[in-house]
Formats: structure tokens, sequence, C-alpha cells
């Protein structure tokens, strides 16, 4: 480059004046000096550059995936089924029970629940608070009266019963069905007994 400019200047001072052309050898000269500049401006400029030799690093081929493929919607908790309940068991079925009513009995009377068989039935005359006040008994039974005197028990029928007296007893037999007053009479007091005789 500083050639090239050593050369240019010259030509420069001694430029042509106007009117007169330079003289031919001047003019080879001149275009030569440029060519030379023109080749050595080329010479000086970068040179090509060549790839060095060797290898690119290939790209790795792309391994397996190994993430996890993610859904559209994400599965929710585990919900346990609600646990189930049995039936509840059927109530049981009540018939209501019928209620026995007790027989509306006279204030006087109070009949024995069942007739007794062929016996002999004793009662203290001298305590009518222990006295019955309705038996049932059957044909030849018969009602002891203790602790009386003599003509102090009377029955209602006497055709129906018969009565023997001994030491402070009265025994009454009972002869045939039907009903009977046995009235017994004493210091206290007298009571009476409904016996019902049956056969």
């Amino acid at each position: 480059m500083r050639r090239r400019a050593a050369r240019i200047a010259p030509l420069g001072r001694a430029g042509n004046t106007l009117g007169t052309a330079p003289p031919p050898g001047r003019v080879g000269r001149t275009a030569l000096g440029l060519l030379v500049g023109a080749v050595l401006v080329a010479g000086c400029g970068s040179a090509p550059v060549a790839p060095l030799p060797g290898r690119w690093p290939s790209p790795s081929p792309a391994g397996p995936a190994t993430g996890i493929s993610v859904s559209g919607s994400a599965p929710g908790p585990s919900v346990p089924p609600p646990p189930t309940t049995p039936p509840p068991a059927p109530l049981p079925v009540t018939t209501p029970r019928r209620t026995r009513t007790a027989a509306a009995t006279s204030p006087s009377t109070d009949l024995s629940p069942a007739c007794l068989p062929r016996v002999i039935y004793p009662v203290d005359g001298s305590d009518h608070a222990l006295l019955p006040k309705a038996l049932c008994l059957t044909v030849a039974s018969i009602l002891r009266v203790q602790n009386v005197g003599p003509g102090t028990v009377t029955a209602t029928p006497a055709d129906r019963v018969a009565q023997h007296y001994e030491a402070g007893v009265i025994e009454c037999r009972l002869l045939s069905p039907g009903s009977v007053r046995v009235e017994i009479t004493s210091e206290a007091g007298s009571h009476t007994i409904t016996v019902l005789v049956v056969e």
C-alpha cells in the first residue's frame, strides 16, 4: 500500500497541463503501476478461509422419552364407597291380648273359683271375720261348723241339709243340688254362708 502511494504521488505532482497529452511511454508505465497496485491490494486482502479438517459433532439421537405422560385430567384421590347399612329388621307384630274381666259379683256373695269335690269343709263359727261368704260343694259333702253351741246353726231349705251336733261341732251334710243358706249365730252376731250344691 505504501508503494502504491509513493508511485501515485509523483503522478499527482507532475500532472499534465491543460491542452497537453502525456508522453506515450509514461502512460504505459502508469497503467502498469496501477495494475501492480491492484494486485498488491488484492494480495493484502483477507485470504479465503478453508474449513478445518475434522468432524462436526453429530447430533445425538433422541432417546426414548422417559417422562410421564400427563393425561387430560389428573386422577383424583380414590374415594371409598359409602358404607352400606343393612335394612332395619321388621318390628314384630304383636296382637293385642284380651284381658279377662272379673265377673261382677254381689257384695254379699263370694263364690269359690271352682266347686270342691266330695269333702268335709271345716269353718270356725266363733270368728265371723274368717268365715267365707259363699262356697261351691258337691252332693254328699259336709260343712263342719266348729266352736258353736246347739241350735246356733240353721239351714234353709232344711230338706236339702241333714244336721248333726256333737261337742260344740255341727255337721251339715248336703243332700241334693241347689242353693242352701247356712246361718251361724253367736254372741258376736250372725253370719250367712251361701252354699251352691252341684252333683
